[in-house]
């Protein structure tokens, strides 16, 4: 798999580096391939390491902000979120994050109104569009009609033949990591959860 063995590659490289110079920044580089690879506690660790020595590097706040949203630790993600931002002031990746931690936490009308201001400098950024759609899917009609039916009974959104689906713009020879995907799949609205199993089962 090309995928896997280019974050292997990196990972490699950035550990050879990081074994010549304990304090070399290339740590968050490290975490971040770790995360990709979907090793989060590995990822967090050498994080957690490298920010006891460089507090102030922006970057890897960033790095264990997303660590912590992909280990459901959402508090701790929003704080890194927060420590990123005073580092290094707010970017759009940053907003985007937070954006995506404060709808973990049921935050919707904050992370509506960042979804909202980034839509508005780019608009066709389907990403941004697929989050702020999983908003109105939270508050929509699909909530309140599933919260009129009787205990015990089961709803399926409103999708037929007709429903019209906006896919994300990936290009055919983009990467994407395993969780990249998965996280994509759960933003479409006929998708209610995503599951991923391995040749072991």
């Amino acid at each position: 798999m090309p995928i896997v063995t280019e974050l292997e590659e990196r990972i490699d490289k950035c550990r050879k580096i990081l074994s010549e110079n304990p304090n070399s920044l290339i740590f968050a580089a490290l975490a971040d391939a770790c995360r990709k690879k979907g090793d989060l506690e590995r990822a967090a660790q050498i994080c957690q390491k490298g920010l006891q020595l460089h507090s102030d590097y922006g970057p890897a706040h960033v790095v264990m902000a997303k660590i912590n949203l992909e280990r459901k630790m959402y508090d701790e993600a929003e704080k890194e979120v927060q420590l990123a931002a005073k580092i290094d002031g707010f970017t759009r990746n940053l907003e985007m994050i937070l954006s995506q931690v404060l709808i973990k936490k049921g935050k919707l009308p904050e992370a509506e109104n960042i979804l909202n201001k980034l839509i508005a400098s780019e608009p066709h950024n389907q990403a941004l569009k697929l989050l702020l759609d999983s908003i109105k899917r939270s508050t929509g009609d699909f909530v309140s009609n599933f919260n009129t039916l009787p205990k015990g009974k089961a709803v399926a959104p409103a999708f037929t033949s007709q429903t019209v689906i906006t896919l994300p713009d990936i290009k055919l020879d983009q990467k994407l990591t395993l969780n990249e995907i998965i996280e994509t799949l759960s933003l479409f609205p006929s998708v209610l959860a995503v599951l991923s199993v391995g040749k072991e089962g």
